[in-house]
């Protein structure tokens, strides 16, 4: 039966107003307990930043190099509160970038990362809710969007609302049934490029029930996550059972398998099928934890490996995976934007044990240090598609006492599941593989001044299958900051940044710009 556009649409809008009345809900629980200032921490501040550089049409179809004088101004805010019933964590900014000769649009961008989550019936229901704004790239093969410029952006936001209920009837028992509800809306892309419309809806809901293993664990989940585009009455229905059975081999290993079966519906194609694999887990403590598990899927083998390790001096991170994969679903499942912030956060638990403080201390020693809010990562692909993520990516944050060192790198490969229907697009967009790596370098020269330096470089090439287009890509960028103040940062710098590509034009860029940052 024909689906209307109007139906088509109900799913969006019926979250879309969900969440928005959720998030008012969420947001008269705040007024209610403004009172209690000590439950809450709130942050604000400015930051300015002049630049002058030589080429800021740095990879843009047209290949004339002109100067300009740049000028961006980001007013912010951040909120935490870590209450019996109400958690919220979070933060906001509004960047606006003008361009003194016009050699790009002048704009104003919303970045915004905010979760809550309120537990509204004692250890048994709860909600989360959730907020992003987020600049990606419109062309993975473009120049890399950066402070103070406009080119190659693309805005994407979400809003997400996951009522959920969770209970462990007995010691050792415990069962989840939740429903995960998500609209995205991307556009404003400021490169001549035609990108594939990413808006859509994403919904998944579970249910599992699971016994510790004591020594032997069981678990079951059922599953049925849907994706649809608006450009498109194509639906991604994906379901699934699963059995999984482990063993306790000490008391921080686990070692076990796991089986199932799937049906799953996209491209007018039904596939079913059974899954099976294997899967372990070693938590030593709660520093550490390490854990992988690999099994058949329809696309053929997926698998997942991380590890995650912090101590007072060093942060680990390491993540691979194999999944199936949809762009509103990428962005629900990406990781918080400020990663620095949560490795700092990770390795600074003993040492400052209020959560509160702990995210106050953390801003502070960014600041002080110089260090950036993330790392580098692959370019999200926000496009109408059905993709094969094939990701590896590693990050380490060193702490001394002067010195403090950021390392990441990464491996992304995506490519089509499908081999006709709506979600075949054959284009560099949707199958291309990416590298990246990235280290910054910090040093504080007294206890007011600090000197910082960053190098990173990125590749990405399209798969053979759909052509031979391919960009590389270098930054070089060196600060010196100082604090006249306790809550006051001033800086200047230079940046170095060299596109080489094939697929638009070469060129290289040289910037000083001079700034200051101002929390309230």
């Amino acid at each position: 039966m024909a689906t209307t556009g109007a139906s088509r649409r109900s799913p969006s809008r019926l979250v879309l107003g969900t969440a928005t009345r959720s998030f008012g809900g969420l947001a008269l629980l705040l007024i209610a307990n403004i009172g209690h200032a000590q439950q809450w921490a709130f942050e604000s501040g400015i930051a300015s930043t002049l630049s002058y550089t030589t080429d800021a049409a740095l990879g843009s179809a047209t290949g004339s190099e002109r100067d300009d004088t740049v000028l961006q101004l980001s007013p912010r805010f951040s909120v935490r509160r870590e209450g019996a019933r109400l958690k919220v964590a979070g933060s906001g900014a509004l960047s606006g970038v003008a361009y003194a000769n016009s050699t790009q649009p002048s704009r104003v961008f919303p970045i915004a990362d905010l979760a809550a989550q309120l537990e509204a019936i004692e250890r048994w229901f709860y909600l989360d809710a959730g907020l992003r704004a987020l600049q990606s790239s419109a062309d993975p093969f473009g120049v890399s969007p950066g402070a103070a410029s406009t080119t190659n952006t693309i805005t994407t936001t979400q809003v997400r609302l996951s009522p959920y209920i969770e209970s462990s009837p007995t010691p050792g028992l415990r069962y989840r049934l939740s429903s995960d509800n998500v609209r995205t809306s991307s556009g404003g892309s400021t490169f001549g490029v035609a990108v594939t419309n990413a808006s859509g809806y994403f919904a998944r809901n579970a249910f599992s029930i699971e016994r510790d293993p004591k020594p032997l664990g069981l678990r079951l989940e059922a599953e049925r996550s849907e994706t649809r585009y608006d450009d498109t009455d194509e639906r991604l229905i994906l379901d699934l059972a699963r059995l999984s059975a482990d063993y306790a081999l000490g008391e921080d290993f686990t070692a076990g398998v796991r089986g199932g079966y799937e049906r799953n519906s996209f491209s007018g194609v039904d596939n079913k099928g059974s899954i099976y694999g294997v899967q372990a887990a070693w938590r030593p403590s709660q520093r550490t934890s390490l854990s992988a598990s690999s099994e058949k899927r329809f696309f053929g083998t997926g698998w997942a490996l991380s590890f995650d390790h912090r101590a007072p001096r060093v942060a680990w991170s390491l993540a691979l995976q194999r999944r199936v994969d949809t762009s509103p679903q990428s962005l629900f499942t990406l990781p918080a934007t400020d990663n620095v912030a949560g490795l700092l956060d990770a390795t600074f638990t003993t040492r400052f044990p209020d959560p509160v403080e702990r995210a106050r201390i953390v801003q502070d020693f960014i600041a002080q240090r110089g260090l950036p809010p993330s790392t580098l990562g692959p370019t999200n692909i926000y496009a109408r598609r059905l993709s094969i993520v094939t990701s590896r990516s590693a990050t380490v944050l060193l702490i001394g006492s002067r010195n403090t060192v950021a390392l990441s790198g990464f491996n992304s490969r995506i490519e089509d599941v499908s081999e006709s229907g709506p979600f075949d697009l054959n284009t560099r967009l949707n199958n291309n593989v990416q590298y990246g790596a990235s280290i910054v370098f910090s040093r504080r020269l007294s206890t007011t001044s600090g000197f910082s330096t960053g190098l990173e470089w990125r590749h990405i090439r399209s798969l053979e299958t759909v052509g031979s287009d391919r960009t590389d890509e270098g930054r070089v960028l060196v600060q010196l900051s100082v604090q006249p103040a306790a809550r006051t940062s001033a800086y200047v710098g230079l940046r170095y940044r060299l596109l080489d590509s094939n697929a638009f034009a070469d060129g290289e860029e040289v910037a000083v710009f001079v700034g200051i940052d101002q929390r309230f």
